[in-house]
């Protein structure tokens, strides 16, 4: 083969790994816009159209659940379930306050306490959570961790995942020493699982040991940093933006660490006579 037909080969190969490319691209790009069409159409139903001087701009925010299909109206579950998929659309995009108000929804029409509502009852928990409503969240993620300990025992990595969460809540609201309880079931959960590289383990040791280093304690704290940074330096690699961040606390808390001692002894060092 002449260098010239290679050359053609070469560059076709490289023509059809970037037509698959594009192609793969528009795939990725149709399937955003359709859910985003999804979406809008979903909060058209909810609000309907708006109008310039329909609503005053201090307006209470009441949103109107849309018409639930005929084919959903058989039973209150899949109308629940239906107004928890708008949920789950609206919280997929970012829109946390919609998603708030359609799990309230879908909870109102649940007839009974079980596994799949306290499910409902932790994405309600994570909407309030990213919109800083963090006693709210806190309200919603004791339900949750009250019907999922009930369905799935108090051990299971579900379970940890509310425990995680609630522990986050009270860290914003600055109460410590509950945050650190419902951390340190989530961590012993974590340990106690076959895999302790899994990511809850992670968050909630990282959310544990930013307790620790409020209380003061950071000895403790940074401990807990470094086995986080092992974690995700053998699973994630160096690369990470986690692990970069993390070894950034690990350094600051030596410079406290090297602070205080050097503090400590010059306390205890006796005077000099004169």
């Amino acid at each position: 083969m002449s260098a010239a037909s290679a050359a053609t080969v070469i560059v076709g190969s490289g023509t059809r790994a970037g037509r698959g490319e594009k192609v793969l691209s528009e795939d990725v790009s149709s399937m955003r816009l359709t859910l985003t069409v999804i979406l809008l159409i979903a909060v058209l139903l909810v609000f309907g159209p708006v109008t310039a001087g329909v609503l005053p701009l201090n307006a209470p925010y009441r949103p109107v659940v849309p018409s639930i299909p005929p084919e959903l109206q058989e039973t209150p579950l899949t109308q629940s379930g239906f107004i928890e998929f708008l949920g789950d659309l609206a919280a997929s995009e970012g829109l946390y306050r919609e998603a708030e108000h359609f799990f309230e929804r879908a909870l109102r029409l649940c007839r009974k306490d079980d596994f799949a509502v306290g499910v409902l009852y932790m994405k309600l928990a994570t909407a309030c959570g990213e919109q800083g409503k963090y006693a709210k969240s806190e309200r919603a993620s004791l339900n949750a961790l009250r019907l999922l300990e009930g369905a799935i025992g108090h051990d299971d990595v579900l379970t940890a995942v509310v425990l995680n969460n609630l522990g986050w809540s009270n860290v914003k609201l600055g109460q410590y020493a509950r945050a650190r309880w419902f951390l340190e079931r989530a961590v012993r959960i974590s340990e106690q699982a076959s895999d302790r590289k899994d990511p809850i383990g992670i968050a909630s040791r990282i959310n544990l040991a930013e307790v620790y280093q409020r209380q003061g304690n950071y000895v403790r704290a940074r401990q807990l940093y470094v086995k986080v940074i092992v974690t995700i330096e053998a699973t994630l690699g160096k690369a990470d933006p986690v692990y970069q961040r993390i070894r950034m606390r690990v350094a600051r808390l030596d410079s406290r660490l090297k602070a205080l001692e050097k503090a400590r002894l010059q306390k205890i060092q006796p005077k000099r006579a004169l």
